[in-house]
């Protein structure tokens, strides 16, 4: 149980880190204060980032529902040993 926990936070953490990836890469910080402001040589949302970006959310998303349906079996599983 502890392994596949284990493994979903590791998954959302590492979705976290792509989404700031890629605010980082299509933003870039105004040297005046933290505010975030959009490069004027470049379009922040391009299809292909945003393609890409999405194709993440559906990975990350199957793989989380994946994670939730080994952990829900997991724990029938357990239960039935319990019981017989």
């Amino acid at each position: 149980w502890f392994y596949s926990r284990s493994r979903s936070i590791f998954s959302s953490l590492s979705l976290i880190l792509l989404v700031s990836i890629n605010t980082r890469v299509c933003f870039s910080a105004e040297p005046g204060g933290s505010r975030f402001v959009p490069r004027a040589n470049e379009d922040p949302f391009d299809t292909a980032s945003l393609l890409l970006l999405l194709l993440l959310l559906f990975l990350w998303l199957s793989f989380m529902l994946y994670e939730y349906l080994g952990l829900i079996s997991g724990c029938y599983a357990q239960f039935d040993e319990v019981r017989t």
